[in-house]
């Protein structure tokens, strides 16, 4: 399996973790986050087999790689909202941790800086905090 497979699945099921964690609270927000930064690491952080080469010009990234960081990151945005952090703030932290891993995957071996995957990363967290929010602020 390539990793954008890998990183579609670990999303999606995060996406489900955090729905059914939020609607049920039997989980705290705490453990559903440190899943969510655990699941980010273990994907983004692992050594690969693919270019060391930075693409930080936007659009170098393959469309699938952008859907799998979106999805990646749509859970840590929505724990961010269920943590009841402003929206510039979420955003903000996301983006930062976006940036600190790709700056950390340009000493890891087969691993590639790109501009792209700090935009969807980013991006992915803000449609997980809306969607959080427009999902759990509905009255009743």
């Amino acid at each position: 399996m390539r990793f954008e497979t890998y990183g579609l699945i670990v999303g999606a099921a995060l996406v489900l973790y955090v729905a059914d964690s939020a609607g049920r609270r039997h989980l705290g927000s705490r453990q559903v986050l440190a899943a969510c930064l655990l699941a980010i690491f273990a994907i983004t952080l692992v050594p690969a087999q693919g270019p060391r080469q930075p693409q930080l010009r936007p659009g170098e990234a393959s469309p699938v790689g952008d859907v799998a960081n979106l999805v990646l990151f749509a859970p840590l945005g929505a724990v961010l909202f269920l943590r009841r952090r402003r929206p510039g703030r979420a955003v903000l932290a996301a983006c930062a941790l976006s940036v600190s891993i790709e700056l950390l995957q340009r000493v890891i071996p087969g691993r590639t800086t790109s501009l792209d995957d700090v935009i969807s990363n980013t991006l992915g967290a803000l449609a997980g905090y809306l969607l959080a929010r427009a999902l759990w602020s509905r009255p009743g």
